[in-house]
């Protein structure tokens, strides 16, 4: 075997093929600013609260491989640890959104049910106890 076996392409739009969607996080509802963009790529991502972080009145979300991790004082205990499910439908060529809270969330300013499943459309905006992610389709 040589090297040349070993060495591959580099695609530097490599990231544009794998990737499914954008999901943008909003700063709260007075605002519009855009705080952060998270790069999905994977078929399943876990949305909920952690509580080892000292966030004191402020608010920090992250995405860490394939969970989205939320600290918000003071609304982060109304945050279920597992508040919701991202799953990708190959079919659609979607998110479906499946809440597992006890307090809810909002697509587009309408209340889900515990364990609802719905599509995510393109600019779908979803309020996790007033924190506002929109999905974006490449």
């Amino acid at each position: 075997m040589n090297l040349q076996s070993f060495l591959q392409p580099i695609n530097p739009f490599n990231w544009l093929q794998t990737t499914k969607a954008q999901l943008l996080f909003y700063a709260p509802p007075s605002s519009n600013k855009l705080l952060a963009t998270f790069i999905l790529k994977e078929e399943t991502i876990n949305i909920g609260r952690v509580t080892e972080l000292p966030v004191q009145n402020g608010i920090w979300v992250i995405k860490e491989r394939a969970n989205i991790m939320i600290a918000n004082q003071p609304t982060s205990s109304k945050i279920s640890r597992q508040h919701a499910t991202l799953s990708w439908d190959t079919g659609l060529r979607k998110y479906k959104f499946e809440d597992h809270s006890k307090f809810g969330s909002k697509i587009n300013s309408k209340y889900t049910k515990h364990d609802d499943n719905l599509v995510l459309n393109n600019k779908d905006i979803i309020d996790i106890q007033g924190l506002r992610f929109q999905i974006l389709y490449s």
